[in-house]
């Protein structure tokens, strides 16, 4: 792949919006038993279509807390597995899901919510783009757009790969 065909796929993203919405989740980690604990769903426009803490069921982690800043006291009274699960099928109902390390999330979304989503990688887009076979992180691949105290969860990041997308089309740059 190649820059110019990363700069196509961001096109085709933006000229089919009803098709593409950006998902990103916050996770008490990254194995196999871990669960999301925050979810946001945007559409292309930048409508946000759900943005909601998870009751995960189960304690996250001090690691993961120190990355997302969301504690067991933040979801001890947020919506369960089952009700956001709804509100996923419902947002993502005929969509494609395009999330920066999209593997991941729809990996996650699977495994907490029972939800098998379509995606497309906005990350592997990034590397096309830069010509690279290198993972590059989003705080990364977004310095140049983020703020300086911005926080690391799961509706920023959305927002975040939106102006990633739109800004390269704008000015050239990554």
């Amino acid at each position: 792949m190649s820059r110019e065909s990363a700069i196509e796929k961001r096109k085709r993203w933006l000229e089919n919006k009803q098709k593409y919405c950006l998902v990103d989740t916050e996770t008490t980690g990254l194995g196999n038993n871990d669960r999301v604990v925050e979810i946001a769903i945007i559409d292309l426009d930048g409508k946000v279509l759900l943005n909601t803490l998870v009751n995960p069921g189960i304690s996250i982690p001090p690691e993961a807390e120190r990355i997302h800043g969301i504690s067991d006291s933040m979801v001890k009274d947020a919506p369960s597995i089952g009700s956001v699960g709804e509100k996923i099928r419902e947002n993502l109902n005929d969509r494609i899901m395009i999330a920066y390390n999209a593997e991941f999330d729809a990996r996650m979304i699977r495994q907490t919510f029972n939800i098998d989503v379509n995606y497309e990688c906005l990350m592997y887009n990034v590397m096309d783009f830069h010509n690279s076979d290198r993972y590059m992180s989003l705080e990364k691949a977004t310095a140049h757009l983020r703020k300086e105290d911005q926080e690391h969860r799961a509706l920023g990041d959305c927002y975040l790969c939106l102006k990633l997308i739109k800004h390269s089309l704008e000015t050239g740059r990554g």
